[in-house]
């Protein structure tokens, strides 16, 4: 079964691309019904093994969308040491000047670090998929405040 809703997901992506993928993540996760019932815009993260596509909603509708090129397969972890990482999380780190590198230990508090929720939003929502996970923000903000 995950075989075959990995290759849906593939199969979605090539043919409606990332713009289409993200309205439809975001719709499925419910991420369009609570900005619709809160009134507030709402940011859907649905992050997949190499990239995280996100969708925009205000009042239920989709405003805008993006794709970042990082996702959740981007380490691979060996008896507590990172055995792999892929050179945008190396350079992501380095910039962030997180002590994560290959060859290095792999505790959770350093891997969390990497993907860190601030800048004055909260999380909230989140579901599995078959990609990876999916999770919502909101601002604190009505969504026609700007």
């Amino acid at each position: 079964m995950r075989a075959i809703a990995d290759v849906a997901g593939e199969f979605v992506v090539a043919t409606a691309g990332a713009d289409l993928e993200s309205v439809l993540a975001g719709k499925g996760a419910g991420a369009a019904d609570l900005s619709q019932k809160t009134g507030k815009r709402v940011v859907n993260l649905d992050i997949g093994g190499g990239t995280t596509n996100i969708c925009v909603f205000e009042n239920g509708n989709m405003v805008d969308t993006a794709c970042l090129d990082i996702g959740g397969r981007l380490t691979r972890v060996k008896d507590g040491r990172v055995t792999y990482m892929a050179p945008k999380l190396q350079w992501l780190c380095g910039r962030l000047e997180i002590d994560l590198a290959e060859g290095g230990t792999a505790e959770p508090e350093k891997a969390a670090q990497t993907h860190r929720c601030d800048g004055g939003t909260s999380c909230g929502g989140s579901a599995s998929g078959a990609g990876g996970s999916r999770a919502f923000l909101h601002a604190d903000q009505p969504s026609s405040g700007g």
